[in-house]
């Protein structure tokens, strides 16, 4: 079974020597001001808002925050590389944080740290070269303890001499010995080629900047300062072993004339996990790149027979190599210099005399930035295959997909296949110059929205003017800087992602308004068929219930009113059961038109005289029941003073019915109807002294359908009736409940 792979911080856990809280302290400190977007925020480069929108792409797509960034275009390629060296010199160790806030002593954090990596990579031999004897028991003391295989002397020449022999991993060595220099020990067993990849600690009473490059041009990468603190001993040989864990997939190719500044190179991308080849002159160089395909090329500029220019010039001419970006390592930094660089096809340049590891982290950034893609594809022609190799790596680094052509024919048909989000396109080419690929990508209507920038050496005013006119996007002269040529194209770009964005909205509002027609029809199919069903509804349940109550009162008319009381309770019974059906079809036919969209006719009228007709419809059933109406045995009586109102008589009339039957059904032997004008509308009342209403079905008896639980049986449709009738008359209906008292109320707008 395959042993789980735990961090460090973990395994501090597991062994009791730190706990949960302290860790996520440490972790804290440690990210404290070291996140992307936090020092991007700091230094400027991004705004706090748009960082919240990175942070959301960030959410949405699973990817970095420097992918994201430069996938929207707020960090460049270059932003992104200064913003990752920004963090990398800002790193702190855990075990360093841990020890500093007093979580856990140095020597038990350094002995957990050894015992942690004891089944990990180790370095198995180390050879200690220094001038005393005390100061080599010392460290071999220090280091034995973790089970390291030491040996020691203090004659320089015996050092030289065991390091061919045991060929050791590591080598401390001192500064000075009595008839030789430690930088020329150094210099003695680096020349040796089975000694190459060794490791060199160098030890010196004070680390001046002049011994730390003279000793950087050996070969030698790490150093302590004397006296020798244990943790820093043991900090410097993890450093080392982490470093030779670090297997990266990229190959270098160095090239450069000086022995010792190429190994010194070589040494430096070894130790950082590089797979490195290397070549002393142009023509060796041009062989390895043919053969080996490296992922990076550094090349020295001055050497003997063919220079740095040439030999770059040659590989951009090969199809084999013309695709390896160079950087260019060298002393000479003047402008002139660069555009000679730029012209051979050179990508990069870097200056010498370099301090340690500032080439290594500048080419792990470059390679870093480097895999930041974004979406977007371009198409790049020119019949110069090393502005073709230069421009496709600029855009590589903003993380710019580019699809390259030599001529305007094959541009053409690469834009036709790939159909890029923008074009850059030289102007004078043999065949189909830049003019006439810009004049076909406009007229037509698959590519012209793709934005196209046109590049020449001529900066006449007419050669720009021609391309505008043809429908180029923007014009930029050779030589060009890359910053220029990527806040353009990134512009470009940003443009054409509004663009897109725009057409897609478009198409979705075409795919929504179809689907919308889909359902309009569908709708009004439904409303049809419905209102088929509600004509039939009306002419099977309404007429046969009109025609039942009919003939009974011409039965009992035809009887001169002779039948015998249980005869008369039949009567009444059928009369009111087809009375109650014809309700309920007069109920389901108001929320049937109110759903529909029927609009109200309104004209003024007397609500008084209103409410009045509707409780002498109601007098005989309610004196039967002896129900009490304002206080005594209801009679009719005079209509009180006019209430003018704009209304619907008969909708009105439909929901006093509704309220008296309501309110009849359920009083015990009193009902109160009354109307007031307010200031602004009318307020009417039918109260009853039944058992009322709880306060949790309020609300719910004006929905369709539904019924107080224990209630008289009923269809569940009256007041959901009344309250659609009374907001159609822009007013409101209520319940106000107490036990032995329930009242529903409605508003009118007052005339």
């Amino acid at each position: 079974m395959k042993k789980e792979t735990i961090s460090f911080s973990k395994y501090l856990l597991d062994q009791g020597l730190i706990n949960e809280e302290q860790l996520e302290k440490a972790l804290a400190i440690q990210n404290q001001g070291r996140l992307l977007g936090t020092l991007a925020s700091q230094t400027g480069i991004i705004g706090a808002e748009d960082i919240l929108v990175i942070k959301e792409y960030q959410d949405v797509n699973g990817v970095q925050f420097g992918e994201a960034a430069i996938s929207l275009g707020f960090l460049t390629s270059s932003q992104l590389k200064y913003l990752l060296d920004l963090r990398l010199r800002k790193k702190v160790r855990i075990g360093e944080i841990l020890v500093k806030e007093g979580f856990i002593q140095k020597d038990k954090l350094y002995k957990a740290l050894m015992h942690f990596e004891s089944n990990r990579h180790r370095l198995k031999r180390i050879l200690i070269c220094v001038s005393t004897d005390s100061l080599c028991k010392n460290l071999k003391d220090i280091l034995g303890k973790y089970d390291y295989e030491v040996t020691t002397t203090a004659n320089p020449s015996d050092a030289v001499v065991m390091a061919g022999k045991k060929t050791p991993d590591l080598l401390i060595i001192g500064e000075s010995f009595e008839d030789m220099a430690g930088l020329d020990i150094c210099t003695q067993i680096l020349s040796n080629p089975k000694l190459a990849n060794i490791h060199i600690v160098f030890l010196a009473r004070k680390l001046s900047k002049e011994l730390v490059d003279q000793a950087f041009e050996i070969g030698v990468h790490h150093f302590l300062k004397k006296p020798v603190q244990e943790y820093e001993l043991l900090n410097v040989v993890y450093n080392i072993e982490q470093r030779d864990l670090e297997n990266k997939e990229e190959k270098i190719l160095v090239v450069e004339d000086s022995k010792w500044l190429r190994h010194m190179m070589v040494n430096e991308l070894k130790q950082h996990g590089y797979k490195v080849i290397q070549a002393s002159n142009g023509n060796d160089a041009l062989i390895l790149a043919k053969n080996e395909k490296p992922d990076l090329i550094t090349l020295d500029i001055i050497m003997p027979g063919m220079d740095g220019y040439e030999t770059c010039k040659k590989l951009r001419e090969d199809p084999l190599t013309h695709d390896i970006p160079v950087i260019m390592i060298t002393a000479l930094d003047s402008q002139e210099e660069r555009e000679k660089g730029f012209k051979a096809g050179a990508i990069e340049y870097f200056l010498k005399p370099f301090t340690p590891d500032q080439l290594t982290n500048y080419i792990s950034l470059l390679f870093e930035s480097q895999k930041a893609q974004r979406m977007e594809k371009a198409v790049v022609i020119d019949d110069t295959l090393s502005t073709l190799h230069i421009i496709k790596h600029v855009l590589k680094k903003q993380g710019i997909e580019a699809i390259t052509a030599t001529n305007g024919k094959d541009g053409l048909k690469k834009i036709k296949e790939y159909t890029p989000d923008i074009i850059i396109s030289d102007v004078y080419m043999p065949g189909m110059d830049g003019y006439q690929v810009c004049h076909k990508v406009k007229v037509s209507p698959e590519t012209k929205h793709i934005p196209l920038i046109l590049l020449t050496s001529s900066g006449k005013k007419e050669d720009i003017l021609k391309g505008l006119a043809f429908g180029a996007n923007d014009y930029i002269v050779k030589p060009f800087d890359e910053n220029e040529l990527l806040s353009r194209a990134v512009n470009l770009l940003a443009s054409k992602k509004l663009y897109d964005e725009v057409q897609d909205m478009n198409r979705k509002l075409e795919l929504n308004n179809a689907a919308l027609k889909k359902l309009n029809q569908e709708r009004e199919k439904f409303f049809e068929e419905r209102e088929n069903f509600y004509s039939i509804l009306t002419h099977d349940l309404r007429s046969p219930s009109c025609t039942i109550i009919s003939a009974l009162d011409t039965m009992l008319e035809e009887t001169g009113n002779t039948l015998e009381e249980p005869q008369m309770e039949y009567w009444r019974m059928i009369k009111a059961s087809a009375g109650r059906q014809l309700n309920i079809v007069g109920d389901a036919l108001e929320i049937f038109q109110f759903e529909t969209g029927e609009e109200l006719t309104m004209e003024k009228e007397d609500l008084s005289k209103v409410i009045h007709e509707v409780i002498l419809s109601y007098y005989k059933g309610i004196k039967e029941k002896e129900i009490h109406v304002n206080g005594e045995l209801f009679s009719p009586k005079e209509i009180s003073s006019p209430m003018p109102c704009k209304m619907n008589k008969f909708k009105i009339s439909r929901v006093m019915e509704n309220l008296l039957s309501n309110a009849a059904k359920y009083a015990n032997n009193r009902i109160d109807v009354f109307w007031e004008k307010k200031e602004k509308f009318i307020e009417v009342c039918v109260s009853d002294d039944g058992n009322g209403i709880s306060d949790e079905f309020k609300d719910k008896v004006f929905e369709n359908f539904f019924q107080v639980p224990g209630s008289q049986a009923g269809s569940g449709l009256g007041l959901s009736s009344c309250k659609k009738i009374i907001e159609a008359h822009k007013g409101k209906i209520w319940i106000e409940s107490s036990p032995g008292s329930c009242d529903l109320y409605f508003t009118l707008l007052g005339q």
